[in-house]
């Protein structure tokens, strides 16, 4: 298929969670998806937190001769390509229009930014249990992933609000033996978070970060009472902050990063009220008196 007809063929509209749950249907197909863009050093994403995956799943380039830039086994630094987008023999072009200067603009602010927006896509599957990994695969770094490759830009949410946390990367501790107490998608607790603000039974999430971060560490800690966490703020802003933290009975320092994520926003009952919510939870070795070894945590 050339570059001319692939504009003129009419996408099917489908979910990331229809193309994460069923690859090998879409394998090849021209779709259109509402999604979060996001980017930054081994990642390049398109993702939908009701299915997770947002470090994983589809991997995220642009069509033509244009690219992301993210720096990775399969990709570098460079903004652009010697040859358009061409994979298994179908060649993938790029409208680069206004919607795609605003998208691309608003992904490589900064470290990268998370950006949501309705996209036309190329999909590539890759190969099912690659390597003994279970699900698709062969695309991305370290061929994790299929393949997203973006045709056109339909629409982009242009609201940026300085309370809002766009990025979404955790601040890393100091120590060099560490272990993450959270998942690194953690997508599914911050919308139960945001939830529990929102019905009321943590509505002190929307106005008490330090009493957020006290249970976190708490709980992750398992001396079971918030008041015996001592925190130190290490940054803060409208809508991020770090603490480095311990708590008496427990070893050890954990790091916790709060985080006010804008795409919670976005499916939030109130737009204008977002939960602060947990986006890391990090412990020195020794930050449990039960834990394992350091042997153990390596």
């Amino acid at each position: 298929m050339t570059s001319a007809q692939a504009l003129l063929e009419k996408p099917q509209k489908v979910t990331v969670c229809q193309l994460r749950g069923d690859p090998k249907l879409y394998d090849h197909k021209l779709v259109q998806v509402t999604g979060f863009a996001s980017y930054g050093f081994e990642y390049s994403g398109f993702s939908d937190p009701s299915c997770g995956g947002r470090y994983g799943g589809l991997w995220m380039e642009f069509g033509g001769k244009a690219s992301t830039g993210t720096m990775s086994t399969v990709s570098g630094l460079n903004r652009t390509r010697s040859e358009p987008a061409e994979v298994e023999g179908v060649a993938v072009p790029l409208v680069e229009d206004s919607h795609f200067r605003e998208f691309d603009a608003l992904l490589h602010e900064g470290n990268g930014n998370l950006v949501h927006a309705e996209v036309i896509a190329r999909f590539f599957a890759g190969k099912e249990n690659l390597y003994g990994r279970k699900g698709w695969s062969g695309y991305g770094h370290l061929g994790c992933c299929s393949l997203f490759l973006i045709q056109q830009v339909l629409s982009v949410d242009e609201d940026r609000r300085q309370d809002l946390d766009y990025t979404g990367e955790p601040v890393q501790p100091t120590s060099s033996c560490y272990r993450f107490l959270t998942p690194i998608d953690n997508q599914s607790s911050e919308r139960a978070a945001q939830r529990a603000a929102e019905d009321g039974s943590h509505a002190y999430a929307f106005t008490d970060p330090d009493r957020v971060a006290r249970e976190e560490v708490a709980a992750q800690s398992r001396v079971g009472n918030a008041a015996a966490v001592k925190l130190k703020r290490l940054s803060s802003s409208q809508q991020r902050i770090a603490y480095e933290a311990t708590a008496s009975g427990s070893k050890g320092r954990f790091t916790i990063t709060l985080s006010r994520p804008y795409w919670l926003s976005v499916e939030a009952v109130d737009r204008g009220k977002v939960a602060w919510v947990v986006l890391a939870t990090i412990a020195t070795c020794d930050a449990r008196a039960d834990g394992p070894t350091v042997e153990q945590l390596k």
